[in-house]
C-alpha cells in the first residue's frame, strides 16, 4: 500500500532490533537479515509518513534519526537536504489537507 508508514515502520524496529529478545541472528521482516539503516531508510519511512500525511510520524522519524546518530556515531543516519525536504513536504502536504477539511467544514465559504 502506498504510504504505509505503519509497515515501514514495522520493518524499521525489526532492523533497530526493536523485537530482539537477545538472539544475535534475529532476522527482521520476513526472513530479511537485521542490517543497519542508513540515511535512506529513513528518509524513505518519512517519504511515506508524508504519502500518509503523518507529520507527527514524520517528525518521530528525524528524532530517531538524530537519537540513532547520537547513539552509534554514525554519519550514515544524520539526517541531510532529503531529509529536511521531505519534512517541510509533510507539513504542506498537512497544511493543504487542513485548509481542505476546513473548506468542506464551511462549505467552500472562505
Amino acid at each position: 500500500k502506498l504510504g504505509d508508514n505503519v509497515m515501514a515502520r514495522s520493518v524499521l524496529n525489526s532492523m533497530l532490533g526493536a523485537n530482539n529478545d537477545g538472539d544475535e541472528k534475529m532476522l527482521c521482516h520476513e526472513g530479511i537479515p537485521m542490517t543497519t539503516p542508513t540515511v535512506v531508510t529513513y528518509n524513505t519511512l518519512a517519504d511515506a509518513c508524508k504519502v500518509a500525511g503523518e507529520l507527527g510520524e514524520a517528525l518521530e522519524v528525524l528524532q530517531l534519526m538524530k537519537h540513532h546518530a547520537s547513539k552509534t556515531g554514525e554519519n550514515s543516519v544524520v539526517p541531510d537536504a532529503m531529509t529536511y525536504t521531505i519534512l517541510i513536504g509533510t507539513c504542506a502536504r498537512k497544511s493543504k489537507q487542513q485548509q481542505q477539511s476546513r473548506d468542506i467544514r464551511s462549505g467552500g465559504e472562505r
